[in-house]
């Protein structure tokens, strides 16, 4: 349960806005994105989609993962094991989607780029698995982590609904041993109420989230649990005791607002906090950042925050 004494003051915002150094990379991902594909039905189907998917992906970089068993949670760690900074990431997906592998691109250049360990947890997944499922996930693996090397910094990151677990988790450890240095969110889901503007904004923009798709994801992994629930739903949570925390969003995207409204609470509870947003990019662009420079930018300079905050802490 997050709590402490920051509360009693305002945090530092801190607003930068990104354009676009790639122009015609990301018109002709944004085209890719918006090509009409047949959308599977069942969830087996959407699952089997986004890894054919990602395996079409160009520009791969050479990756050498290993598996870690993390208080009975499989996890993919990635980077040197000895680097003396870890990052614990959870990967995107509407709670239902998506994998360490579907993220392996991503988390590789992540590693390189921070000079860390990156360790992805192979949370269980909905509707198999409903909320509080992957948030006991996430709580294992770091109590896992915190015992078994608790002075290593650690910093917590996440995409879309792994932003949103991200935020959950460090909501949870806050003022408990291991707390992390930093938290780090691109495209974060954080109200599952769906009650940000740029939803309905951004409808003909975005081209990979839609209000659809998030009621249909949220109902698969809520199954009945109240929509505000702070353990699913961040931004309606405590978030007194956070750490520094970077947020990247897209102006065009559907859960820009997300990112935003969570910023400003988080400046609200005396947090330290970034915010990022960048021009016409489309939910999550890093993980396209074998085909787009713009995903190697943004990885870059996540990696320059995680760095800083680590040398400064």
């Amino acid at each position: 349960m997050a709590g402490g004494g920051q509360g009693s003051r305002e945090g530092r915002l801190r607003i930068r806005r990104r354009r676009s150094r790639s122009p015609e990379q990301l018109a002709r991902l944004l085209t890719v994105l918006r090509s009409p594909r047949r959308r599977a039905g069942t969830i087996e189907e959407r699952r089997r989609e986004l890894e054919r998917f990602v395996e079409r992906m160009p520009g791969e970089i050479p990756v050498e993962s290993r598996m870690v068993e993390a208080g009975g949670v499989r996890c993919e760690g990635i980077g040197d094991p000895d680097a003396p900074l870890r990052v614990l990431y959870f990967h995107g997906g509407g709670y239902a989607l998506g994998s360490p592998r579907t993220h392996r691109q991503l988390t590789a250049r992540l590693a390189r780029s921070a000079g860390a360990e990156v360790l992805v947890p192979d949370y269980r997944l909905a509707p198999e698995n409903p909320f509080p499922a992957a948030v006991e996930d996430a709580r294992r693996v770091h109590r896992w982590l915190r015992e078994k090397d608790g002075s290593r910094p650690l910093v917590l990151g996440g995409d879309s609904a792994g932003g949103g677990l991200a935020l959950a988790l460090a909501r949870q450890i806050a003022g408990t041993p291991g707390v992390p240095r930093g938290l780090f969110v691109i495209s974060p889901w954080t109200d599952l109420t769906h009650g940000s503007p740029s939803i309905d904004e951004n409808r003909d923009r975005d081209p990979v989230v839609d209000r659809g798709d998030l009621e249909w994801m949220a109902s698969l992994y809520l199954q009945g649990t109240p929509a505000k629930e702070p353990s699913a739903s961040p931004l309606h949570g405590d978030l007194r005791g956070l750490p520094p925390t970077l947020i990247l969003v897209s102006e065009s995207e559907a859960l820009r607002d997300d990112g935003v409204r969570m910023a400003r609470k988080l400046v609200a509870a005396g947090i330290p906090t970034d915010l990022e947003i960048w021009s016409g990019q489309p939910h999550v662009w890093p993980i396209y950042a074998g085909i787009h420079d713009d995903g190697v930018r943004a990885i870059r300079e996540i990696g320059a925050w995680i760095r800083d905050l680590a040398s400064t802490s």
